[in-house]
C-alpha cells in the first residue's frame, strides 16, 4: 500500500476493537468507536476514512443503522460489515441494501484478517477512483450528482439554505481549434484549481462536462453565492488571458418541502442558459 489506510473501527467490546487494531498496525491507523453516534463524530470535512469495519451486534444498536447512515451521507468510504449472526437472511437483505460492500465472519483470523484488510483498503481506493474526474481531480458527473440529491435532502431536513452555481467555459471549441486539445485541456486543470480556491472546505466542486463545472454551497443563499461567482471571474481575469471568460448560472433550494435535487439542478441550468443567452461572461441568477 502506498499509503497508510485510515480505518473506522465501530466494536463496543473495547478488548476485541483493540486487538483487530494490533493486527492493523503498521500499515493502517485506526480510529475505535463504541458507540453510533461516536463513529458519525469522526467524520467532518477534513477527514473521512478509506474503510468503516462495523460489527452488526451493538449492545443498544444496530451496526447496520450506522452502515444505512453511511451510505446516504459518506458513499465513497468502503463499508465492511463483520458479525457472529449466523441470521443469513437478515445479511442477505441488507446486501441487497447495498448496506455493505464487503462481510467478514467472526471471529476473525488473526492470520488471514490483515490481508482480508488489505484487498479491501485496494478496493477503497478503486471506489473513490471512480467518483474522480481523472483531468481535473474534481468529483466526476455521477459523485456531484449523489452529492447534490444528499446535501438536498440534508438542507430541507435542517432548514438551511443551500446554493448552486453552474459554470460554462467560455468558447473552449474555439481555444481548442486554435491551439490545440493539449491548450484546451491546460485551461480546464488551470481553472478547475482556480474554483477550488475560491471555495470552501465545506463546499463541493465538480466537472458537470466538457466545459462545465459545478459548485454546491452548503449554507449559503444566492447573494452570497453571487459574491463567490464574481469573486472567481475576477480570478481569472486575473490569472488567466481576456480569451478565458465564465458563464455562470446561480438559484438556490427554495420550498423545503417541495424542492427536490432536480429542481435546484433545472432552475440554475436555466440561469446558466440565459448567461450565454446575453451574451456570455455573465453571473445569473434564478430566484
Amino acid at each position: 500500500m502506498t499509503r497508510k489506510a485510515q480505518v473506522l473501527i465501530l466494536d463496543d467490546e473495547p478488548a476485541l476493537a483493540k486487538g483487530l487494531q494490533l493486527l492493523l498496525e503498521p500499515h493502517f491507523e485506526c480510529h475505535l468507536c463504541a458507540h453510533i453516534d461516536e463513529a458519525k463524530e469522526i467524520f467532518s470535512v477534513h477527514f473521512e476514512p478509506d474503510i468503516a469495519l462495523v460489527d452488526l451486534q451493538l449492545h443498544h444498536e444496530l451496526g447496520s443503522n450506522f452502515l444505512y447512515w453511511l451510505k446516504q451521507e459518506h458513499p465513497a468510504v468502503l463499508r465492511v460489515l463483520f458479525s457472529e449472526n449466523d441470521d443469513l437472511s437478515f445479511i442477505s437483505k441488507a446486501l441487497d441494501q447495498e448496506l455493505f460492500h464487503r462481510f467478514l465472519s467472526k471471529p476473525l483470523d488473526p492470520q488471514s484478517f490483515p490481508l482480508q484488510m488489505k484487498e479491501c483498503f485496494l478496493f477503497a481506493q478503486t471506489l473513490r477512483q471512480s467518483r474522480i474526474d481523472r483531468m481535473t481531480g474534481l468529483l466526476n458527473k455521477m459523485s456531484f450528482h449523489e452529492r447534490l440529491k444528499i446535501e438536498c435532502d440534508r438542507a430541507k431536513r435542517h432548514q438551511r439554505p443551500l446554493s448552486l452555481v453552474l459554470i460554462d467555459l467560455d468558447h473552449l471549441k474555439e481555444i481548442n481549434d486554435l491551439k490545440g486539445h493539449l491548450e484546451g485541456d491546460l485551461w480546464i486543470r488551470r481553472l478547475s484549481q482556480q474554483i477550488l480556491n475560491s471555495v470552501r472546505l465545506i463546499d463541493f466542486v465538480g466537472r458537470w462536462g466538457g466545459d462545465e463545472f459545478a459548485i454546491l454551497l452548503p449554507d449559503t443563499g444566492t447573494s452570497e453565492a453571487k459574491a463567490v461567482a464574481e469573486r472567481l471571474q475576477n480570478s481569472i481575469k486575473d490569472e488567466f488571458t481576456s480569451e478565458v471568460t465564465l458563464s455562470i448560472g446561480i438559484s438556490q433550494l427554495q420550498n423545503f418541502e417541495t424542492d427536490s435535487a432536480r429542481d435546484l439542478f433545472l432552475r440554475t441550468d436555466g440561469a446558466l442558459y440565459l448567461a450565454k443567452k446575453k451574451g456570455r461572461n455573465l453571473v445569473e441568477v434564478r430566484e
